[in-house]
């Protein structure tokens, strides 16, 4: 197995998935955009083409359990700023 390449913003698609991509920027968005967390509607509302099944699958990669990128709190779903910097970290 070869060693896995340095995750930059560019790799994380295919990383993650486009879909799980897609909806991690999405989140980043909500957050700085100052919106708090967000709740699978608001997702799906801003992901017209994707279906909720294609959401909830990218929820779940978003909180696995060694980079949780996202968290599930009260109100719905926030950014992992700590997660997501130490997998770009160790990726290097």
């Amino acid at each position: 197995m070869s060693d896995p390449q340095p995750a930059t913003i560019s790799s994380l698609p295919k990383i993650l998935g486009v879909d799980a991509f897609v909806i991690l920027i999405l989140i980043q968005t909500a957050k700085v955009e100052g919106l708090g967390p967000v709740g699978v509607k608001w997702i799906q509302e801003h992901t017209p083409d994707f279906r909720i099944y294609q959401i909830k699958a990218a929820l779940r990669i978003l909180t696995d359990q060694k980079y949780p990128l996202v968290s599930n709190v009260d109100g719905g779903w926030v950014i992992n700023t700590e997660a997501t910097a130490q997998m770009l970290s160790e990726r290097k």
